[in-house]
């Protein structure tokens, strides 16, 4: 009964998969670059070196780079968009932790999760609009999702400095990460698209396409017959270099008197 249910659901259209996976690759580089503008009150509040400065985003890379190939590997075998949504509600998590850290052994380890959290989001989400996309509009529509990726980093700078300065650095952070959390379940009312599945339309498209030229050729092929096997041997000889062109490959056989 669970399998009809998910075979009865829609699928998202090519144009709000992307305009959501985009959207959300947005909060994605947002809750990944606040940080930067509000290290200078974090390592005030903490007492922070330059050395543990720097590893606030070590942490991070460490959680993103250890993590990403495993998502990688899973992406294939598992439902995507599952993996998606829990990639989402983890970096979004760890980003509203940062700004309840009690020291910096704490924030180290919410800035690991959100590193976890999106490798599982920007290794996975290409795939899918990959699967949604045909070959001649991919390039277009990847584009139109990496473009969030500036956008984010703009927003994010602008975000922790606008938060920070109103209402102090913790605020900046569960500001930046609470959107996440109430989009991380986006996609799941939505069947998943089929892996593979532009090139398969595309396939089929050229299949049908080559059944609609084939079908005439054909039948003009036993109209020339018909010709040949009333105007003799000769006729015969002349139609072999049409048949060719068109792509029926024939035996030539010598007539037997």
């Amino acid at each position: 009964m669970s399998s009809a249910f998910t075979s009865n659901r829609r699928s998202l259209s090519p144009f709000w998969l992307l305009a959501i996976l985009s959207g959300l690759n947005l909060f994605n580089y947002l809750d990944r670059y606040v940080v930067c503008q509000v290290v200078e009150p974090i390592r005030l509040s903490f007492g922070l070196t330059d050395r543990q400065e720097g590893q606030l985003n070590t942490a991070f890379m460490l959680g993103y780079f250890l993590t990403a190939p495993v998502f990688g590997y899973l992406g294939d075998r598992m439902t995507r968009k599952w993996l998606i949504a829990a990639g989402i509600f983890v970096w979004s998590l760890g980003t509203v932790l940062s700004g309840l850290a009690t020291g910096f052994g704490s924030l180290l380890g919410y800035r690991a999760l959100v590193g976890l959290g999106e490798a599982s989001y920007a290794t996975i989400s290409p795939s899918l609009i990959s699967d949604a996309y045909s070959p001649a509009r991919r390039n277009n529509a990847l584009t139109i999702f990496y473009v969030a990726i500036p956008v984010g980093a703009a927003l994010g700078y602008l975000v922790g400095s606008q938060i920070s300065t109103a209402w102090g650095w913790r605020y900046a952070f569960v500001v930046a990460g609470l959107p996440g959390l109430l989009l991380a379940v986006s996609l799941l009312p939505f069947r998943e698209q089929e892996r593979g599945q532009a090139e398969h339309r595309q396939r089929e498209a050229a299949a049908d396409q080559v059944a609609q030229v084939d079908q005439p050729v054909v039948d003009d092929i036993t109209g020339l017959e018909a010709v040949g096997g009333g105007a003799g041997c000769g006729a015969g000889d002349h139609q072999l270099p049409v048949m060719h062109l068109v792509g029926v490959k024939l035996d030539k056989r010598p007539v037997l008197g």
